[in-house]
Order: C-alpha cells, then structure tokens, then sequence
C-alpha cells in the first residue's frame, strides 16, 4: 500500500509545461527554421543566378571568338561598318577564299547583324547568297569601330534572365588586327 501511494505523490509533484513555456519553445523553434529556410533560399538564389552567370560568360566568348576569327582573315578594304541603330552595328567584309598565282579571290560579303526574335540573335548573312544562320541569342548590343585601317573594335553585350528572375548581363569588348592586306 506504501508502494503505491509513493507513486502517487511522484506523479503530483511532477509539473507539466505550462502555455507560456509550450508558447517560447514554439516560438524559438519557428525561428530557428525560418533562419535555416532563408539561408537554403538565398543559397538556391546564388546557385542558379551563378548558373546562367556561367552560361552568359560561356556565350558570350564564343560568339566573341567565332567574329574575331572571322573577321581577322578580312583586309582593311574589305571591310565596312554600317550604324544601323543606337545599340547596334552591322559588318560587311570578305575574307580570302583562295590564292592562286599571286592573286587572291575574295569570298562572297559576310555580314554580321542583329535580328531574328526581338531583335537579339547573333545573325551571320551571306549576302551574295542569302544564306543566314543564327550563332547566338540573347545579344542588346553589338557595335563595332575602325580606330585605324587594319584594327577592328567589337564590343558584344549579352544579357538574359535566370530562371527566378535575375538578370545576368556581361559585355566583352575586343579588338582584330586584320591580317591580309
């Protein structure tokens, strides 16, 4: 009989939680997984920002070396630069397409434009022919300058959107020295 009325007073002097401290370890808890969702959320937000980042820079320099190499096999005549808007300049130029008793064949006139959907793909234009192809997409900018007769100035501005939103943009700004004259 000791036994159990031992028992019942350990169970009276034990006391529960009340509210208030069910209310602070409630809240204390809440807290502590906002702070760990808003660094997993801002980490995620770096990580696919630093995707498209990757992305652009990648774009970016090809299109970058596919005109520099194109367009440094030209010669000073055989090129002309056309303003066609404020934030973009066309290129018309040949290259050699053969060299045969000291006398070289130019190819057809290349151009290098801006078109296609809104006005933002990288377009290569033979214009003898017709014959276009896109080589890159996303570009708000492409102009082009002549500060000498065999030195060509390029600056490309790629930009585009992730996928929650941030835009990522990278300008790339180069020169040609044209080697055949």
């Amino acid at each position: 009989m000791q036994i159990g009325n031992l028992n019942q007073k350990k169970f009276r002097n034990k006391n529960g939680f009340t509210l208030v401290e069910l209310m602070v370890v409630a809240a204390i808890f809440t807290g502590i997984v906002l702070a760990i969702f808003g660094i997993l959320s801002s980490g995620r937000r770096a990580w696919l920002t630093s995707e498209v980042q990757i992305d652009v820079h990648s774009f970016t320099r090809q299109i970058m070396n596919m005109i520099t190499t194109e367009l440094s096999e030209s010669a000073p005549g055989r090129v002309t630069i056309i303003n066609f808007a404020p934030n973009e300049d066309r290129i018309i130029f040949q290259t050699p397409a053969s060299f045969s008793g000291g006398v070289v064949t130019w190819s057809d006139q290349i151009q290098f434009s801006l078109g296609g959907i809104n006005g933002q793909q990288f377009v290569r234009t033979n214009l003898a022919t017709g014959d276009t192809v896109i080589k890159g997409e996303h570009i708000t900018d492409l102009r082009f300058n002549q500060p000498s007769i065999d030195l060509i100035e390029i600056a490309l501005v790629l930009s585009t959107q992730s996928i929650i939103g941030d835009t990522v943009q990278m300008q790339l700004d180069s020169q040609v020295s044209l080697r055949n004259r």
